[in-house]
């Protein structure tokens, strides 16, 4: 099979996500709205190429090392279809930023290239090329960020099987605050300084705060919520180390009157929740400030859960 004559140009875009929310490392991620990344995927008879039209100069431009290409390219692979095809990436979401920007290139890439080529590949398929980008960027293969990305909402994910997750459906609508220091972490460093083993008591209270905080989400209990995504005892004390300001932002939030404060991922994003977005706007106002006297730039936004997750933009023939 090869790829198809009637259409040569798809446009995908997909949004940015919060992961781990606390207990839920490499189990718990959601999308979120007004950020995100865009991949443009074209047809070449040649080898593959990838065109950074807006990012990082550092961002890989390999085709076997750029998350959307190899997402795109696993999607080639997966349906069997020959030739090769160029990437052009334009990143919404800042680089190591802790938002989830090489899960949402993935998204875009997979979604681009499957619409490129007739959609031949149903959601199971798109999350297996998905988590195939993913997978180049953090060196292991894990789903809070890629799924989320994929298909929008609150997603719980298989940690030992991260194509395997579920759909969390909020019973109230949940507003983040969200600050993301001009500070760079590489995902793949500080999922290496995370301890290979944790004391049986700290298992238990994470598993125990997961399950609360799940529970949480599902009630539309925000205030529930805001407490147990401060509850991880396992992740979350090893990587705020690496950012210096995340104690002042995060008490920042708290005065203002967010329910709780976390890390997303392994950060430098910070984020806090809300139930309405008033009480959102005033936290994001707080943390930023507070980000910035403590001397670092940031970017600060105010977003909601993304129900869709990676969508065509546009397809041209």
């Amino acid at each position: 099979m090869t790829l198809k004559d009637d259409v040569k140009t798809v446009c995908a875009w997909a949004p940015a996500s919060l992961s781990n929310l606390g207990p839920g490392f490499d189990t718990l991620g959601v999308a979120i709205s007004g950020i995100g990344d865009r991949v443009t995927v074209r047809r070449t008879r040649s080898e593959s190429i990838v065109v950074i039209v807006d990012g990082p100069s550092k961002l890989p431009t390999e085709p076997r090392s750029n998350t959307a290409s190899v997402a795109g390219l696993k999607v080639l692979e997966l349906a069997g279809v020959e030739g090769g095809i160029r990437v052009e990436l334009e990143k919404g979401i800042p680089f190591g930023s802790g938002l989830g920007g090489s899960a949402a290139s993935a998204a875009a890439g997979a979604l681009a290239t499957n619409a490129l080529i007739g959609f031949p590949l149903d959601e199971p398929g798109l999350a297996e090329a998905t988590l195939a980008g993913e997978t180049v960027a953090s060196g292991s293969t894990h789903g809070d960020n890629a799924i989320p990305s994929l298909v929008g909402g609150v997603i719980l994910v298989d940690a030992a099987s991260p194509a395997t997750y579920r759909t969390v459906q909020p019973g109230h609508e949940i507003f983040f605050a969200i600050v993301v220091p001009e500070l760079h972490v590489e995902t793949s460093i500080a999922r290496r300084m995370l301890p290979a083993e944790v004391p049986l008591s700290d298992a238990v209270r994470n598993a125990s705060s997961l399950a609360w905080l799940t529970e949480s989400i599902r009630d539309g209990d925000i205030d529930l919520l805001g407490r147990m995504i401060m509850r991880d005892v396992i992740v979350e004390p090893v990587r705020a180390a690496l950012i210096p300001c995340y104690d002042v932002i995060k008490s920042a939030a708290l005065e203002a009157g967010a329910p709780g404060c976390a890390l997303s991922g392994s950060g430098p994003a910070i984020f806090a929740v809300s139930g309405n977005a008033e009480q959102a706007e005033r936290v994001t106002a707080a943390m930023d400030r507070a980000c910035r006297e403590a001397g670092f730039g940031c970017l600060a936004l105010t977003s909601t859960i993304d129900p869709v997750g990676a969508r065509i933009e546009e397809s041209n023939q």
